[in-house]
């Protein structure tokens, strides 16, 4: 059994707190977001703690030098990746993750179908390389 550490806590408690906040304000649950997410291959560090929010509607390009964890972002998204750490949400409903009893536990096979549904549409026709 994994062990919640206080990063997973906190990134929980702080993704309800926007969740509640984005329902009485009236303000839009971003249609994807990173908090605190890292991918290390080995030793290798690709990502490290990353954040960031795609309001719906937006459109984001990735950009960087080879190697630079363009790709595995997108993996990520699309459930061919596990990250090491942190949290992927589409449209306020985690990707990687799901709450038991209040807590963060890894999500086992069938929530990852269903979360690698959720996160196809988000492309909807567009690919890497063909917008």
């Amino acid at each position: 059994m994994a062990r919640q550490t206080g990063s997973e806590a906190v990134l929980r408690d702080m993704s309800d707190i926007r969740r509640q906040h984005a329902a009485i304000s009236g303000a839009q649950v971003p249609m994807v977001r990173y908090r605190g997410v890292s991918k290390r291959f080995g030793e290798q560090i690709i990502l490290h703690y990353v954040d960031f929010d795609v309001a719906p509607g937006e459109r984001v390009s990735i950009i960087g030098p080879s190697g630079s964890g363009k790709t595995t972002l997108l993996r990520m998204l699309m459930t061919l990746e596990r990250p090491t750490s942190g949290t992927i949400e589409v449209d306020g409903e985690l990707l990687w993750h799901r709450r038991v009893k209040g807590q963060l536990r890894p999500a086992d096979e069938k929530h990852l179908a269903g979360s690698a549904a959720r996160s196809a549409w988000c492309f909807n026709s567009s690919t890497c390389f063909r917008t």
